[in-house]
């Protein structure tokens, strides 16, 4: 990689420097809110800056991605998730980084391969090594020039500033005394510089000096020609293959334990009442080991057949075939066993992010295994684009059911039918939670527990300085929600 350092490189490290500041003001004082989008539409501004002459390819792909990024970085600002809020900080990095490899790459990419995955890797330990060319450039660069002109010119700086600084000791004092708000913002200068922690203002200096070569080494490896091809047709190495018959021996004896599995399911659950012994804790551990069974082994033999598992006999296909038919049908049974045991566990002790997951998982996997079925019938389909863009929808989705609101109106029904609900749970669940605890209260405001927690909360938000970077719109409307109840009041006056 040459090293060149044009006027346009010289703008571009400024504002990569820029950028860097604002990431470290975003995201390392306080919580994330808003601060989150604001950044991505800083970084993105810096991109298309950089990258306006270029032509962008894999543009489907590419701004599928972007819709995706954006709307999980908006949930920064319009909702509150911890679950989301700690993974969308790793989510969201690789998203960006696959969406400008592809949409900057001239060659034509298959994104779904583990190929795509080499190349950001590449990518990023490219853009280390670029780090450290320029790094090295700009040394031999002060190095060459420091006896110089450079020199000459920090001597000049240097007797700029003793000749000046008596004036300005001079203006300043003029200043101080004509003016008394400008002497109060003065005076205050002292007391910022002493209250500045010197390990602390150096760790966010080496913080911003991180950011800035990141973005600047980043950005400038996407923008090199890159020579490489990982065109659609390029084979990936290890390619094994399995023998025929003992794959279906193999899928014979596993789909006849499923089908005992699948009988003795059709005995109790829909047909007869659950054991006796079989109580709901059990029984939602016991959903969801199938749901690991489901996914770990079921899905593994069906992607390990189907990849390398080649039959030229037509009649050793078609069992192999009907065989992997049977294992999706009954891991449909084991799917629809496992929701029917979540649900009496929910039912029995209220919904929870994770129990929601759960579903959702398993609806993932009813969508994944449909189309597997159809992948088992007709071979030219493409898995790994399907299940990618799958996932990705998914997840992106969760953002904008926003479970954290199912939640609640789940466990509010729930108290209506049953009069059980976990107060506790939702007072710990998000701002959301709060919102929920806050409608129990306006239909009963008598209970002096939930009054008791709500006050805790008010008086826990109205004591705490939110930074600008941590507005939410969720947190400010409960907020609001909360003053206009006057619990304070009321707990002063019981």
């Amino acid at each position: 990689m040459d090293i060149q350092f044009k006027k346009e490189d010289k703008v571009f490290l400024l504002l990569c420097i820029a950028l860097a500041c604002f990431a470290e003001l975003s995201f390392l004082h306080g919580e994330v809110g808003i601060s989150y989008p604001l950044f991505l539409f800083a970084f993105y501004g810096l991109f298309f800056w950089r990258f306006r002459k270029t032509k962008f390819t894999h543009m489907r792909i590419g701004s599928l991605l972007m819709v995706c990024i954006w709307i999980l970085g908006l949930s920064y600002f319009y909702q509150f998730n911890v679950l989301f809020y700690l993974t969308n900080g790793l989510v969201i990095p690789i998203l960006v980084a696959a969406q400008l490899t592809l949409i900057t790459n001239q060659q034509k990419i298959d994104w779904s391969r583990v190929n795509f995955i080499k190349q950001l890797k590449t990518k990023l330990v490219n853009s280390i090594k670029y780090n450290q060319q320029f790094i090295s450039y700009i040394l031999k660069k002060f190095r060459k020039e420091g006896a110089g002109e450079t020199g000459g010119m920090a001597k000049s700086i240097g007797l700029g500033i003793v000749i000046a600084f008596p004036i300005l000791i001079i203006i300043i004092l003029l200043l101080v005394s004509a003016d008394s708000h400008f002497q109060a913002i003065f005076m205050h200068i002292p007391d910022w510089l002493f209250s500045v922690q010197i390990g602390e203002f150096f760790g966010r200096l080496i913080v911003i000096i991180l950011f800035a070569l990141l973005f600047y080494g980043f950005l400038n490896v996407l923008h090199l020609k890159q020579p490489q091809t990982l065109s659609s047709n390029m084979k990936e190495a290890g390619s094994v293959q399995f023998d025929s018959t003992i794959v279906t021996t193999i899928l014979v004896l596993i789909n006849g334990v499923y089908l005992l599995f699948t009988i003795v399911q059709f005995k109790y659950f829909f047909g007869s009442p659950l054991l006796n012994d079989m109580t709901y804790a059990s029984s939602a551990r016991t959903g969801f080991a199938q749901l690991l069974l489901v996914t770990l082994i079921n899905w593994s033999i069906l992607l390990g057949t189907l990849k390398y598992v080649s039959v030229q006999m037509n009649a050793a296909k078609r069992l192999i075939q009907v065989l992997l038919s049977l294992l999706i049908v009954f891991s449909g049974v084991m799917l629809t066993s496992a929701f029917m045991r979540l649900y009496m566990y929910e039912e029995a002790y209220g919904y929870t992010i994770l129990r929601i997951l759960a579903h959702t998982i398993m609806l993932y996997l009813v969508v994944i295994f449909t189309y597997t079925l159809v992948k088992i019938w007709i071979e030219r389909i493409a898995l790994r684009h399907f299940y990618f863009l799958t996932g990705l929808l998914f997840y992106t989705g969760l953002h904008i059911v926003q479970l954290d609101q199912l939640i609640v109106d789940k466990n509010i029904s729930r108290y209506k039918e049953t009069g059980k609900i976990d107060l506790y749970y939702l007072n710990e669940l998000s701002y959301t939670g709060l919102s929920g605890l806050i409608d129990l209260y306006e239909s009963d405001p008598n209970s002096g527990e939930l009054k008791h927690l709500l006050s805790v909360q008010y008086e826990q938000m109205r004591n705490t300085d939110y930074t600008w970077q941590s507005y939410n719109l969720s947190r400010v409307e409960v907020y609001d929600r909360l003053e206009s109840l006057n619990l304070t009041k009321h707990e002063n006056g019981d």
